[in-house]
């Protein structure tokens, strides 16, 4: 069964990136600032069969950002059809400009929802944010890297959200209760590569969250890549 890396910076990597797709597979590129987004398009033409691009403005950039970046990006998601929103979201830890970063999350919820894509979410710290975002969220939207806590947790899934762990769950005093917690059609692995993990973290994150949720390997492996198959999907 193949790995199905749903959140990887391909753009960002030094080395040679077909070498990086053999070991997963299958991936969703995601962006993090507009000049991601041409890289990411020319990413995915090159490798069709191999990658979901995503194209979105991350809170940490929403400064930098030319004024017409909404308009952008709703170009690019009217020329790729697969493509998904993200990354965007909150984080109170890289600036307290609450309403800035709403504004600009806003944008992009309203693009998902126009498009009927995929929000790939990064939520840092900004669980009283969440208050009023909760029933704006498109119907598909992915907590991406999640290592908060049950509450939380409990509120992704509540709303319908999928959550995706990579290695840093494994340290989170929570985890064997967080990771028991998600249903077997919402859950999702990633690498966040090359930040967060390296995709050859893969095997050991899957063996670890099997042995955790008390399930045969090759069966959490088909429900993973069910899922991210199912995020591709732009049904209403």
């Amino acid at each position: 069964m193949p790995y199905f890396d749903t959140h990887i910076h391909l753009q960002d990597f030094e080395q040679d990136i077909f070498s990086v797709l053999k070991k997963i597979q299958k991936c969703i590129c995601v962006s993090a600032k507009v000049s991601d987004w041409e890289k990411v398009a020319q990413i995915y033409e090159q490798y069709p069969d191999m990658i979901v691009p995503a194209f979105g403005l991350h809170p940490w950039y929403i400064n930098n950002t030319a004024k017409n970046w909404e308009q952008e990006l709703e170009t690019y998601l009217k020329k790729y059809p697969l493509a998904m929103v993200g990354e965007c979201g909150l984080d109170r830890l890289k600036s307290k400009d609450e309403q800035a970063q709403k504004d600009v999350l806003i944008k992009q919820i309203n693009l998902a929802k126009k498009y009927n894509r995929t929000m790939l979410l990064h939520m840092v710290k900004a669980d009283m944010w969440l208050q009023d975002i909760w029933e704006l969220l498109p119907q598909k939207f992915v907590f991406h890297s999640f290592n908060a806590n049950t509450d939380l947790l409990k509120k992704v899934l509540q709303f319908g959200g999928y959550v995706a762990f990579n290695k840093k769950i494994l340290k989170n005093k929570q985890a064997n209760e967080i990771v028991s917690l998600v249903p077997s059609d919402k859950i999702l692995i990633e690498s966040d590569a090359p930040y967060q993990s390296s995709v050859d973290d893969m095997i050991e994150l899957t063996t670890t969250l099997a042995d955790i949720r008390k399930e045969k390997l090759e069966v959490l492996l088909q429900h993973l890549y069910n899922n991210a198959s199912e995020l591709m999907k732009n049904d209403k």
